[in-house]
């Protein structure tokens, strides 16, 4: 699982950020996942996550394999 963030829809709101800074963090003026994959644990944490985007520039994708 991982997510990915829409360059014309964020506006840099952080809120992702904010609700998990050990999953998220800022790079130049956008928001990144900061671990190679989502952990397991945390997948409905970040599907809420993604959800709470105030602009929907957040979307979860899985790998072909999974």
């Amino acid at each position: 699982m991982k997510v990915r963030v829409d360059h014309s829809k964020c506006e840099t709101n952080a809120l992702c950020i904010g609700m998990a800074p050990d999953l998220f963090d800022l790079d130049g003026d956008y928001p990144v996942q900061v671990p190679d994959a989502i952990p397991d644990d945390r997948r409905g944490e970040v599907r809420e996550i993604v959800a709470s985007c105030p602009t929907a520039a957040l979307s979860i994708e899985f790998p072909q394999d999974a």
